[in-house]
């Protein structure tokens, strides 16, 4: 096994072990819940120094798109039974390479298909179409000459293929269309696109669950989106308490599971983009595998455990329904970004709002050079609030900025 630089920390008596599949530092809640419950940890990543490798029992520096040599490096461990394979990364091959190997072990997991299904865009739309359910209006982009699209400005525009909003810009004008084009170098496009009608209205997202086809719902929150360059970017979330959700849930659950079902999403976790009109029309923007981003995070400030159910869902116990959220507090998450290209300096002290309970982590060491961001993983770090009052937006706003700042250079870093 030297070929593979086996890492072992063997822990006696305990025969049952979890394949993890990835160990970047935010696998690490869902590693230590499988060793709280007393599994052993198999990890496979190919960075030899990745965070969650001094957490793990065994480790494999194997890629995660390596299936087959994931499958013989777990079959030289005679003295182990695999009980689950757990993956929760946005990387297409380590989700195929989860079905694969779970489906060696004859384990709970979802299709490879359904894993394709969400990751190509044009697809996703069509088998939403096919099943009845409304989704904005959209094309695919074979040029991006506004004398060629097919829909009324504002647009837009998203690459095919991928999750989430990597790559996505809204189109108001023919001048935004004419920069976008040449930033994508010309007309012609090397890759896939789709253009898509600009839907207003309130931007809801969904977490959850689905075990055996049947989805349990953890959160539904009203996602804040900000336009830097005419691309949108995650600023946060607000939970909805118990009460304020109840309607939202009984118009949008029987979507959502007519949804995962026909993409085929199934014993995993699950996010969703929904847009609420003021008519109250439903638009379901995507469904994917994954929560959205640091979503486990704020959902487990709350005190529900995504990680636990997790576990249950691969392991093959039964998980009935999540934990309900306290009604007497409001729950809030804001990502911090950067607003010109400077050095970051981290304030050590800011004044916190009375009856505000505040959890301030960071992405960017201090005092280094950041830039207005590309994408949510240029975020300097977030917020994670629980307040005991109604608390606005504006609020959380002005408390991140409170919490740091970018000293301008004034020129080339």
């Amino acid at each position: 096994m030297q070929e593979m630089e086996l890492f072992l920390l063997q822990k006696r008596g305990r025969k049952s072990a979890i394949v993890i599949l990835g160990g970047s530092k935010s696998k690490l809640p869902f590693l230590k819940r499988c060793k709280k419950t007393g599994y052993c940890v198999i990890l496979f990543d190919r960075d030899e120094n990745c965070y969650c490798k001094r957490y793990s029992d065994y480790y494999f520096r194997i890629a995660t798109n390596q299936s087959s040599k994931i499958v013989d490096a777990l079959e030289r461990l005679k003295n182990l039974r695999i009980k689950g394979v757990l993956c929760y990364s946005s990387q297409k091959d380590a989700l195929i390479t989860t079905s694969i190997v779970a489906n060696r072990y004859s384990l709970p997991s979802f299709t490879k298909k359904a894993v394709t299904n969400t990751y190509d865009k044009t697809k996703l739309k069509a088998i939403l179409i096919q099943a009845g359910i409304t989704t904005p209006p959209y094309s695919e982009a074979t040029s991006l000459s506004s004398k060629k699209l097919s829909l009324k400005l504002p647009v837009i525009i998203k690459p095919t293929e991928g999750i989430g909003s990597y790559g996505t810009v809204i189109i108001r004008s023919k001048k935004d269309l004419e920069q976008y084009a040449h930033i994508m170098h010309g007309d012609s496009l090397k890759q896939k696109f789709i253009v898509e009608k600009y839907v207003s209205g309130k931007l809801l997202h969904i977490d959850g669950f689905v075990q055996n086809g049947r989805i349990g719902i953890f959160s539904i929150c009203d996602k804040k989106v900000i336009e830097i360059n005419n691309t949108p970017f995650t600023e946060g979330y607000v939970l909805l308490n118990n009460s304020a959700e109840r309607f939202i849930k009984s118009e949008v659950i029987k979507i959502l599971q007519k949804g995962v079902n026909s993409i085929g999403i199934d014993n995993h976790l699950f996010g969703a983009d929904v847009i609420m009109t003021d008519d109250r029309k439903v638009y379901v923007i995507e469904i994917g595998f994954l929560m959205d981003s640091k979503m486990d995070e704020l959902l487990s400030f709350a005190g529900i455990d995504p990680y636990k159910v997790l576990l249950n869902i691969i392991t093959g116990q039964e998980q009935i329904r999540a934990k309900k959220l306290n009604n007497n507090y409001v729950y809030a998450l804001k990502f911090l970004y950067a607003n010109s290209l400077g050095r970051f300096i981290i304030k050590r002290k800011f004044e916190v709002p009375k009856g505000l309970t505040l959890k301030v982590s960071w992405e960017k060491q201090n005092n280094s050079i950041v830039d207005q961001p590309r994408s949510i993983a240029d975020m300097l770090g977030k917020l994670i609030v629980r307040s005991k009052y109604k608390c606005p937006w504006s609020k959380i706003e002005k408390l991140g900025v409170q919490s740091f700042f970018v000293k301008s250079t004034g020129g080339v870093l």
